[in-house]
């Protein structure tokens, strides 16, 4: 196989498909001429564009396209001086893309701020649509207006073709490529994950699977949920993978989580309320702790408060007085009901000294 400098074979803003990427490989390589060899569904066209500008900048890169390229994927390649492509690949342009994620029931305030959502995002892709279409036109000669219309057919063009309409200056052969497998359910599945048609030379004999697949309810909410990743570039989507608890308990790898929001199914909701209720059941009640780990509360109330003062200052006073000039014992008043009552309150108040801490 030819030596390529660069190598583009996946999501267009990726890592190693991103404008970054190719401008520290363009830096790094320094080279008169770059060959830069691509097999692309496409992605994000900010990426594409600037990837564009790059090799319009650089003046001498030779792009050579394999298999199915698409959308963001054939942008960049308007910046190079030559777009070479093998006979077995395919070509298509279309308009810009962007989700939609707008459902549920709504008010009238809420149905015209919805409206005013999506006109404004309609706008932001014709802009776009019209700036493709433009560096469409710069590379193959062609009226803007015959682009625009090629890109709402969304037809998949073969290399001669893409030849015919002036995106690749050339057609070559390489006997150890070979072909896409469009009978693979994978195909199918990648193609209408990126929001792309199906090719119109699947075979007949595929065709009754293809039908079967895309009026498939699972399918086409599983392709819903990854044009969203696939599409949408203003709304960020991750996996939050260190909540283990909570993975674990629903049986998920991961939580999704959309712009720092998690969307639950009524069937996790469940699950939650299910684990805290068998939680809260076995929990150890307050009043069974041990006890003898638990320090008596010091009393709240104020008056309690100088009352403890006093008594401690009281109990003080005493333990500082010698003993020599305490007064003998009155064996007479000690059995007097006021002395007791005097003791055992002095008695008291050492108790409660005691349990202070």
């Amino acid at each position: 196989m030819a030596k390529y400098d660069i190598d583009i074979d996946g999501y267009i803003g990726s890592w190693f498909s991103s404008k970054r990427y190719i401008k520290n490989v363009i830096k790094e390589i320094n080279a008169k001429e770059i060959r830069c060899r691509v097999n692309s569904l496409g992605g994000n066209v900010d990426d594409a564009i600037d990837i564009a500008a790059q090799f319009a900048a650089h003046g001498n890169v030779t792009c050579e396209l394999f298999s199915l390229n698409a959308s963001a994927a054939t942008v960049f390649t308007l910046g190079a001086k030559k777009v070479r492509m093998h006979t077995n690949s395919m070509y298509l342009i279309h308009k810009a893309l962007s989700w939609v994620n707008e459902w549920g029931y709504m008010n009238e305030d809420q149905i015209t701020e919805a409206i005013q959502k999506m006109t404004a995002e309609k706008d932001r892709n014709s802009a776009i649509t019209l700036t493709l279409a433009n560096m469409y036109a710069k590379k193959s000669g062609k009226e803007v207006k015959d682009i625009l219309n090629l890109m709402k057919q969304e037809k998949w063009l073969t290399a001669t073709e893409a030849k015919e309409w002036g995106f690749v200056d050339e057609i070559f052969e390489d006997n150890s490529v070979q072909p896409a497998d469009t009978r693979s359910t994978d195909f199918l599945n990648l193609l209408n994950a990126a929001g792309l048609p199906v090719p119109n030379f699947i075979e007949p004999e595929h065709k009754e699977e293809k039908e079967q697949l895309l009026e498939s309810g699972m399918f086409k909410e599983f392709i819903n949920a990854l044009k969203s990743l696939f599409n949408n570039q203003n709304n960020t989507v991750f996996m939050k993978k260190d909540l283990v608890n909570i993975n674990t308990l629903l049986d998920v790898k991961g939580i999704e989580l959309k712009n720092g929001k998690a969307e639950l199914t009524e069937a996790q909701l469940q699950a939650i309320n299910t684990a805290l209720d068998a939680a809260k059941n076995t929990a150890e009640p307050e009043e069974k702790k041990d006890e003898k780990t638990e320090e008596t509360p010091v009393p709240e109330n104020s008056a309690d408060k100088d009352e403890i003062a006093r008594l401690k200052a009281e109990i003080e006073a005493l333990k500082k007085q010698p003993g020599d000039t305490t007064a003998p014992v009155n064996k007479v008043s000690d059995d007097t009901t006021e002395e007791a009552d005097y003791f055992a309150h002095v008695k008291s108040a050492k108790n409660m000294f005691d349990m202070l801490p």
